[in-house]
């Protein structure tokens, strides 16, 4: 069982290989008509005779698992780049969790969050409430090189009263600041073993190529192979994955991306390979208002000879660009049936509610959010039952003060830079701060450990000084992204620079 553990937590980062594949989840509803189809896509590769190793056949099968397994609940918050919400210069130093039991509040879990030079997250614990004592559960740990890049994460859990390894990353980087290795391993009889390595080419900052190769004691066996090609505006247009059949390379899924005049992407196309031939498999169009912002996000699935619609996002913002309404909707056959309208509530520039009615269901629930300055200091989740909001859970957080940690005053710009994600890692959301030291156009992306695009965060002209996005663990088809290490990429004028973020769930 612990074995099996360390080689699943080892994995954990493979899972980013769902944005190749073009499964759809929105919200708690996995899309039936997307899903048929992955699932279909992958048993017919675990059916199909060929040179498997069973590390291979393992990768197929935990990625075919958890293509059934429907994302988590996103507080309602369809994409973080189709918000103009703000976020706020503070460290989340710990925060504590609780459960309703029908008269009151009972600990769940809490975290704690430590920080080093730079404000780089160097531990992160999380404890479980038990029995009326608080119970470690585990923790990972984080080093970083000279350039405030993260070198190794460990991951550790408590058992028999102390610490024990489970596993582990490390990571390379060319000159550029491009990661172009990440070795995974697991904890097995009291010493480190390799689990899986993924490795990238780069052309400049653009990626070419991402290799995924498993440990087969004592070789490294290919597993997974994703190639990118780009525009003459270095827009990815194109990643083509193969998975490795013993002595070649063969084709799985295509994915391709079509952009407006504005370098917005306008169309997703989701293929898989059928032996001879490009399949189609689903189509996402993106419309946007005139500030950029995603207004329609449509999905389609292929009928065999036509697109067939199948759901649809709708969104409408207040006059600060806060995004106030999220509509879902699903095809009928005939008609549009909206199944969830979202709603968020601002006070100023800072979110205090949000409500999502699921309509088909006829539940409804709320998250409210209380502020103390610039610091989210709680939230509560509930639920709309028999005529009264009835509590499920709300967490308290604690912000840092002092301890390094500057004020947005005290920050003045002096040149170009991105600072450290925080919290890293994170939840629900995380911010990101970059100063310009003049007015620039700047460009935010977040890419996915395969190099992928995976939303936009920030994409206009500002001015000089201080500035924060913030994301929500959210693609920009607003779908809720896997636990794993992402990258997120400030282009400002000339200036370019690469962090990495740790999203865990």
């Amino acid at each position: 069982m612990r074995k099996m553990l360390g080689v699943v937590n080892a994995l954990v980062a493979l899972i980013m290989v769902f944005a190749l594949t073009g499964s759809s989840v929105a919200n708690n509803r996995p899309e039936a008509s997307t899903l048929l189809q992955d699932s279909q896509r992958y048993q017919r590769i675990l059916e199909t005779g060929g040179d498997f190793s069973s590390q291979q056949h393992a990768l197929f099968e935990f990625i075919f698992a958890a293509t059934a397994s429907p994302a988590g609940d996103r507080a309602g918050i369809p994409a973080t780049d189709r918000l103009a919400r703000p976020s706020y210069g503070y460290l989340y130093v710990s925060d504590t969790c609780y459960v309703w039991d029908g008269g009151q509040w009972v600990y769940s879990s809490r975290t704690t969050y430590t920080y080093g030079t730079n404000q780089l997250m160097t531990t992160i614990v999380t404890e479980e409430w038990d029995g009326g004592q608080w119970v470690y559960v585990d923790r990972y740990l984080y080093t970083y090189d000279g350039n405030n890049r993260m070198a190794t994460m460990t991951m550790q859990e408590w058992q028999s009263a102390q610490w024990e390894n489970v596993s582990d990353m490390t990571f390379s980087y060319d000159g550029n600041g491009n990661q172009i290795e990440m070795l995974i391993r697991s904890w097995e009889d009291g010493g480190w073993v390799n689990a899986a390595k993924i490795t990238s080419t780069f052309s400049g900052n653009l990626v070419q190529t991402s290799l995924t190769q498993m440990w087969a004691d004592p070789d490294w066996e290919n597993s997974m192979m994703v190639t990118y090609a780009y525009d003459g505006s270095d827009r990815r247009i194109e990643e083509v994955t193969q998975f490795w059949f013993g002595t070649d390379w063969t084709n799985l899924s295509r994915r391709t991306h079509v952009y407006n005049g504005s370098g917005l992407v306008t169309e997703t196309i989701n293929q898989s390979w059928l032996g001879v031939s490009w399949s189609n498999q689903s189509r996402t169009t993106y419309a946007y208002n005139g500030n950029g912002q995603e207004t329609t996000v449509t999905q389609y699935s292929w009928a065999g000879a036509a697109w067939v619609e199948s759901s649809m996002w709708q969104y409408t913002y207040n006059g600060s660009g806060y995004e106030i309404l999220a509509v879902y909707s699903s095809w009928s056959g005939s008609s549009w049936v909206e199944t969830e309208a979202d709603t968020s509530k601002y006070v100023g520039d800072k979110l205090v509610e949000e409500v999502r009615n699921h309509i088909q269901s006829a539940q409804v629930d709320r998250t409210q959010y209380t502020w103390d300055g610039d610091c989210m200091v709680a939230d509560l989740d509930q639920v709309w039952q028999d005529g009264a909001w009835v509590n499920e859970m709300r967490c308290v957080y604690v912000c840092g003060s002092g301890s390094g940690i500057l004020s947005e005053s005290e920050q003045g710009p002096v040149a170009y830079s991105l600072a450290q994600n925080y919290p890293n890692p994170f939840n629900a959301s995380t911010v990101i701060r970059y100063s310009l030291d003049r007015g620039s156009p700047v460009t935010i992306t977040v890419y996915n450990l395969l190099g992928q695009t995976v939303t936009v965060l920030d994409e206009a002209y500002r001015a000089a000084g201080v500035h924060e996005t913030t994301w929500d663990g959210a693609d920009r088809s607003g779908h809720a992204v896997p636990s794993g290490i992402y990258f997120y990429r400030l282009a400002a004028g000339e200036f370019n620079e690469v962090r990495k973020m740790v999203l865990l769930k």
